[in-house]
């Protein structure tokens, strides 16, 4: 295929796409937290979540103020100096839609390399940056989890060169193994952010939001929405609440009655009952647990964590004290006034749905990789790395020098 060498002139532009993670201002668009919550981490993990994640770029592919400038101003084609395999730009600007608060970072630690390169042909010992198709050439830009061969532009010109099966081998296993570096690096990174460090930085910079979109919290549609949202939420607390409190007063406070009520269903003594007897009566006991749990769940989405969580607990109690069944239980064995088991229970659902509640919101801002996501990334090896180079050349065999 008949390509283009790239000439270092100032109106060759790249234009890409990249997906990175980070925390985004989700709040916004698909309110997954109610207005002036920390910010979504979306992407959770390495993958994108589109349109959000995913930053646009574009910028001059060969006179950028910051790069590894692989060109030779002593090499002309049509009058300009042509560039080398692995040029590479750095410190681009991204444009996420998803208002990334790692964006700084992302740029300061981008890169965008020309990998494609010709080895019959030589420019000081290096081979010459080549185009993938006619004047359309490829470059590899940074993203998460790995480097992507999403940038590109137009390099015209009448200087021709022809990238071998060997060129295209080469350039395709140096970005899969500095791929398989990224991967591990943003994989460990991960790990890293989502423990204590994590936490740290992460309610370090949640209070931002707070201002950052107070526009936002302030507009009619904004406000509907970002309710909705909390609402919801609230509502899932709520239930787990009305649930966790229900079965904790029973447990706490209802064993002993039960034991006795249902030895007598049994017709067994309470004082001395065998193992087999006693399993059975505590896996009823259980299932009359969770029951009475799921009911107040139920129920709490209408009357709220309190309310489901008394009137369910008052409910099972009194069920103890009139069974109706043919025993008579000792007054000792019955379970104390029941009011006072609901009165508990309430207060405990009330303690137990700010508890959720706040936590929901906290784990909003955990993310997996944020400012030193890419750092770290490039620290432990990338697209324009010499030990990658090294260990690409080894692997496909295909010689840097002209033939």
């Amino acid at each position: 295929m008949t390509c283009r060498v790239i000439k270092k002139q100032w109106h060759n532009f790249i234009y890409g796409l990249e997906h990175h993670n980070g925390l985004y201002w989700l709040n916004i668009w698909n309110q997954l937290a109610p207005a002036g919550a920390p910010p979504m981490p979306i992407p959770a993990g390495m993958f994108p979540a589109i349109p959000e994640s995913i930053h646009g770029v574009q910028y001059a592919a060969t006179h950028w103020p910051s790069m590894d400038d692989k060109s030779h101003p002593n090499i002309l084609a049509d009058g300009s100096p042509v560039l080398s395999r692995n040029h590479t730009i750095k410190r681009t600007p991204h444009c996420p839609p998803g208002i990334n608060v790692a964006v700084v970072s992302t740029i300061v630690f981008s890169t965008s390399t020309f990998k494609l390169g010709v080895a019959s042909v030589q420019g000081n010992n290096s081979p010459l940056a080549s185009t993938a198709a006619g004047p359309v050439f490829v470059t590899i830009e940074c993203a998460d989890p790995m480097s992507t061969p999403t940038g590109g532009g137009l390099a015209p010109g009448t200087v021709h060169v022809s990238p071998t099966t060997e060129d295209w081998q080469q350039a395709a296993i140096e970005w899969a193994l500095a791929g398989t570096v990224e991967v591990l690096a943003t994989f460990v990174f991960g790990k890293i952010m989502e423990g204590p460090v994590g936490d740290f930085v992460a309610k370090r910079v949640g209070g931002v939001g707070r201002y950052a979109h107070r526009w936002w919290r302030n507009s009619s549609t904004g406000r509907a929405l970002s309710r909705q949202a909390y609402d919801l939420q609230k509502q899932e607390a709520a239930q787990q609440a009305a649930r966790e409190a229900t079965e904790k007063l029973i447990r706490e406070n209802g064993y002993d009655s039960f034991l006795s009520n249902e030895a007598r269903r049994r017709g067994a003594n309470p004082s001395s009952i065998d193992e087999a007897t006693k399993q059975a009566i505590d896996e009823a006991f259980e299932r009359e647990v969770k029951e009475a749990g799921e009911n107040a769940m139920v129920d709490a989405g209408e009357k709220g964590a309190g309310p489901a969580a008394k009137d369910a607990t008052e409910q099972w109690f009194e069920g103890q004290r009139k069974g109706g069944g043919p025993y008579s239980a000792p007054p000792n064995t019955q379970p104390s006034p029941t009011k006072a088991h609901g009165a508990k229970a309430e207060r405990t659902a009330v303690e137990r749905e700010k508890e959720i509640f706040d936590e929901k919101l906290k784990d909003y801002s955990k993310f997996p990789e944020a400012f030193g996501g890419d750092q770290f990334k490039s620290s432990s090896g990338d697209g324009t790395s010499g030990d990658i180079e090294e260990a690409a050349k080894d692997w496909s065999g295909v010689p840097e020098t002209a033939e």
